[in-house]
């Protein structure tokens, strides 16, 4: 669950308890949780189909195995179901051109409406049983195609042809590739309606043809933020989130960690990625909000009614800005001259929000705005014309786009980030300045040209469905370095996705298999190769292969 929304009390809902720790909680729907546990040859699978009373999810499974230990999955249902529900399980390998896979079934009894069923063991065991039906009447599965040899130089197959016809239908894969030095590229197949077509195939030393041509994300380690051992169990004792997880601009073996335990932790990341605490703790009051200065040699620490600059040889803090309450968002202009900070008073109804900026010299506010409901902070690493960028999102579903310029800030233009009017939960501008990139609860990421017109971007990113129900809220966002890649980090049984900028194209994602948090904070290494994040429960913060 998001920490912040802890501290200011807008999340006692009746009927989470447990509930949360497995997805969060949602309105009305009741939770069941299934818990596959694999049989006795493996055959290897990474995807299950979970169905519920007729209520079907897909998942993603980690490892591309089913776990020895099991692996547990939440499938919502309607509160209409009640009493005794079959519940049907296949998992399958999308690799496999017969799929073959595991099967197992069994029966839930969901007593009340809004509640948690479970959880219920199912056990699988091997099945010959083709791919899960998908689609309409001739919405099928794409053929995978047959890759080279590995090793002996073959040439990638052809990729799969999606299903014509019915909505939905699998996507078809690209034939794997070859293990020589020189395999030919293989083809993406040819999309239809109501299904996709295949993934582009490569062929060492070949480029792709028709996919992406690099992104994605995969080997995700967790490491703890603060107590040894709290981030390995959910029935951690020190429950805390950890909103600010950054690389340094210009050093891509150096980050920090911060969180709402008030300490912001520095860390070392070796050349096979592997995080190190490099000793130096920083200690205060605030949520968790850093920035490091375009330079790297000044890192700002957001507290309970200031900033912190810090001297980053020294990790000694030189001065303290001045504001009025607690710091949600903190940022420096891209000269490194100024810092622009959100703050809100959680004690008021509605909360009271401002926005400043500072010269990182004078503790005294230069320009001051007022606003309702602020919740998070983004500002455009490029200024036009003497003028930049903005943006503070709402816990009204909105974002507030201001002008900054030497006379302060413009009245803002409102932007309708969520349609159902939840919270906002971030915005972030493109490396270029021209993109504004907004998420929030409803699960949907929204794209702003910049100049803010008001206008959007087609196309938006609904991430629930790109991460088969397994996330829903869009926490926070962080483009690549270049520009080409979104990261996106998602509640409910929290997953780290990437796509592709361009054409919205999800380029991969990492979920953690025993769903005990919420991403809280996102980020790219100055080199692109790593990912680095925080989590909302239990300090844990985690380094993503890039």
């Amino acid at each position: 669950m998001n920490a912040r929304r802890k501290l200011l009390g807008l999340l006692l809902l009746a009927g989470c308890g447990a509930a949360a720790a497995v997805a969060g909680c949602k309105d009305k729907e009741s939770l069941v949780v299934v818990t596959l546990q694999p049989g006795a040859d493996d055959p290897g699978v990474d995807k299950a189909s979970v169905d519920v009373g007729g209520n079907k999810q897909i998942f993603d499974l980690p490892g591309k195995m089913l776990p020895a230990s099991g692996v547990s999955f939440g499938v919502y249902v309607p509160s209409s179901l009640k009493g005794i529900q079959p519940i049907s399980v296949l998992a399958w390998s999308s690799q496999m051109p017969n799929c073959g896979g595991e099967t197992g079934s069994g029966q839930v009894d969901i007593a009340s409406a809004g509640g948690l069923s479970g959880p219920v063991t199912i056990q699988m065991s091997p099945s010959a049983a083709g791919c899960p039906a998908s689609g309409g009447s001739s919405g099928g599965a794409g053929t995978s195609g047959t890759g080279g040899t590995t090793g002996t130089g073959g040439t990638t197959g052809a990729g799969g042809t999606g299903g014509a016809g019915g909505a939905g239908g699998m996507p078809g894969r690209g034939g794997a590739a070859g293990g020589g030095t020189a395999g030919n590229p293989g083809k993406g197949g040819s999309s239809a309606a109501g299904g996709h077509g295949g993934a582009s195939g490569s062929g060492a030393g070949g480029s792709p043809a028709g996919g992406s041509s690099g992104g994605g994300i995969s080997t995700c380690s967790e490491y703890d933020h603060g107590d040894a051992g709290q981030c390995a169990t959910s029935a951690c004792t020190n429950d805390y989130a950890i909103y600010g997880a950054a690389f340094s601009p210009k050093n891509a073996s150096l980050a920090v960690t911060s969180g709402t335990d008030g300490r912001t932790k520095v860390w070392t990341i070796g050349s096979d990625g592997t995080m190190a605490a490099e000793g130096h703790v920083l200690t205060g009051t605030g949520l968790g909000a850093v920035a490091f200065s375009p330079d790297g040699t000044q890192l700002a620490i957001g507290q309970d009614g200031g900033v912190q600059i810090v001297n980053v040889s020294t990790w000694t803090a030189v001065r303290t800005l001045t504001v009025a309450s607690m710091v949600y968002g903190v940022a420096f202009s891209p000269d490194g001259t100024q810092v622009i900070t959100l703050d809100t008073d959680s004690s008021l109804t509605p909360t009271s929000s401002h926005v400043y900026v500072h010269d990182v010299t004078s503790a005294t506010a230069l320009h001051t705005a007022a606003l309702d409901s602020g919740w998070a902070l983004g500002v455009s690493p490029v200024a036009t014309a003497g003028a930049l960028a903005v943006a503070v999102t709402t816990t009204t579903g909105n974002a507030l786009v201001y002008t900054l310029s030497a006379a302060g800030f413009s009245a803002p233009t409102t932007l309708l980030v969520t349609s159902d009017q939840s919270y906002a939960e971030t915005a972030q501008f493109s490396p270029t300045g021209t993109l504004l990139a907004t998420g929030g609860d409803d699960g949907i990421v929204q794209f702003w040209p910049v100049p803010i017109t008001g206008a959007k971007q087609a196309p938006s990113i609904e991430v629930n469905s790109v991460t088969s129900g397994n996330s829903d809220w869009v926490d926070v966002l962080a483009f690549s370095r270049d520009g080409s890649e979104l990261v996106v980090g998602a509640g409910y049984f929290g997953s780290v996705t990437t796509y592709a900028t361009a054409s919205r194209a999800h380029t991969g994602n990492e979920q953690d298999p025993s769903a005990n948090y919420d991403v809280s904070s996102v980020g790219y290494s100055p080199d692109g190769k790593w990912i680095i994040g925080g989590e909302a429960d239990c300090g844990c913060v985690f380094l993503c292969r890039h």
